[in-house]
Parts: C-alpha cells; structure tokens; sequence
C-alpha cells in the first residue's frame, strides 16, 4: 500500500514560498500576453538601435548607449532591454516574462532578508511566527497591485532593478555593520563614544542601487 507523507517542518517554508511564487506567476499570466504600452514605443519599439539589434544588425554597446533616460542613462535597464532584444526580437512576451522573473527574484531575496530580520526585531517570537511572518511579508510584496505597472509595463523595469541591487546590498551592509559593531565592542581598539555612536547608525544602501538602475 502507497504511503503519504506530509512535508517535513524543515521543507514546510520553502515549499509554501515555492507556492507562492506559482499563485504570483498565475495572477499575471493572463498580462504577460499584451503588448507594449506608451513609453515602451519610444524608448524600445521605434528607437532604431532595437530595432538593428533584433536583426542582428547592430550592436549592443550602440544599443544602450542610445539610452537617454534619466540623469545616468540607466545603462543597466537599457543593457536588458538590449539583449531581450538580441535574444527574442522585438516581442514584448519576452520583455514581460523578463520582467516577471526579476519580480519573483526580488520577492525570493524579500523573504530571505525578512527571515534574517524578524528574528531581531521580534526575538521573543517562536520559529514558526517568523516563518509565518516573512512568508506574510513576501505574499503581501508579491501580489500587491502596485506593482503590476513595474511587472507589466516593459519600461518600469528601472524599478524592479532598483529593488534587486537594494535588496542584494541591504543584507551585505547588515552583515558589515554587525561585524564592524562587534569588533569595536570587542576592545580590539579604544574609541572615543562618538566613534561607537556613528558605527551604530544604519548605513543606506537604498540610494546607490536605484542611482545605478536608474
């Protein structure tokens, strides 16, 4: 006789993120089948060096140097538009779904920093609550309507760049920012108390990243 087993508690998480991130994937399945909208048409569609590229007639360096948007040109939004481009023409299916992967990407990298921060802010809370909270956390970030413009109009994706490289930085500037905290606590060296006031002061990771997206 077949026998059944439920998920182990250990697996229990990432199957219900697993989950989560098909449910996110369905809700916009049905948009990823437009086409593109208002700005996607001058920046992407009508702008001659896409165009070239998804003949195989140009080349990426031209492509995104052909970037005009905001103050730095947003030369890494505008590298994957180039390469989309390359890749799959000009088909906004394939910007959609690109577009969708770094979505999910980011709401994964979420729920890896809320399991590292919940335990800090709520230390008297048991591990099941922090599972169940950063699962909330991640489903609340995941399918919130704010972000189907970012998911579903090509153009945004500065956006969802921007949340990537800030949710890749905030973790390693939290992990400096404890060690750096306990080696002067440590006594390794004497410093004055407006030394150790600074050193525990968040550092901002936010801005760089949507500088360098954006």
């Amino acid at each position: 006789m077949m026998a059944f087993t439920t998920p182990s508690g250990s697996h229990a998480p990432r199957y219900a993120l697993i989950l989560l991130l098909l449910v996110c994937t369905l809700i916009y399945l049905k948009g990823l089948f437009g086409g593109f909208l208002f700005d996607d048409f001058p920046n992407i569609v009508d702008e001659p060096t896409f165009q070239a590229i998804s003949r195989h007639e140009g080349s990426l360096e031209s492509a995104i140097q052909a970037s005009r948007a905001g103050p730095l040109h947003r030369p890494i939004s505008a590298s994957s538009f180039a390469l989309d481009a390359y890749v799959f023409g000009l088909e906004p299916l394939a910007f959609k779904l690109h577009n969708l992967a770094l979505h999910l990407l980011n709401g994964f990298l979420l729920y890896a920093l809320a399991r590292r921060l919940i335990p800090r802010l709520l230390p008297s809370a048991d591990e099941p609550a922090r599972r169940h909270l950063a699962l909330f956390a991640t489903a609340l970030w995941l399918l919130h309507p704010l972000h189907v413009g970012s998911v579903l109009y090509i153009v945004q994706r500065m956006n969802l760049l921007s949340t990537l490289f800030t949710l890749i930085l905030v973790p390693v500037v939290f992990t400096l920012t404890l060690d750096f905290q306990h080696w002067l606590r440590g006594g390794l060296i004497t410093t004055p108390s407006s030394v150790r006031t600074a050193a525990d002061a968040p550092i901002p990771a936010a801005p760089p990243a949507v500088e360098i997206a954006s």
